[in-house]
């Protein structure tokens, strides 16, 4: 038995309950989603610094901004600025956690745990490290 790191109510094989666990998802949903609307990357290399925009408009306006706040008007413009070094991109693909297999789809109790024995039990255990509620792979997905 385990206690949730979270909230402190009791699990059987996580780190954390599932009631937090789904939290933790929505949450980190929501934030995909917010980040999922920048489709720009402005960098400015000079100070390697990169900014995510939800438009080409918002990145250019940035780029001018740390040119403005960057540049000494005794020493004139950065090298990386003269070079082309300072740029815009579009995002045309993001990263993308695609579930594969669920751990409610397994044997709720690890081999060693269970009264059964592993030829007679029927279930296949979680095979994935027990912190795991998914097992997936990374995929890209066009945006």
């Amino acid at each position: 038995m385990n206690t949730c790191i979270k909230c402190g109510s009791k699990t059987v094989f996580t780190k954390i309950c599932k009631n937090c666990m789904e939290d933790s998802v929505s949450k980190q949903l929501e934030e995909n989603n917010k980040m999922s609307e920048k489709t720009h990357i402005a960098f400015y290399e000079p100070n390697w610094e990169y900014h995510q925009c939800e438009s080409f408009e918002a990145a250019e306006k940035w780029i001018k901004d740390q040119i403005e706040e960057y540049t000494d008007s005794d020493e004139g413009y950065d090298e990386a600025l003269i070079n082309g070094r300072c740029f815009i991109s579009e995002i045309t693909h993001r990263s993308h956690f695609e579930i594969k297999e669920e751990k409610s789809d397994y044997c709720e109790m690890e081999c060693y745990a269970c009264h059964h024995s592993p030829d007679d039990c029927g279930e296949e255990p979680w095979p994935y490290n027990s912190d795991w509620e998914h097992a997936g792979e990374i995929v890209k997905k066009k945006l």
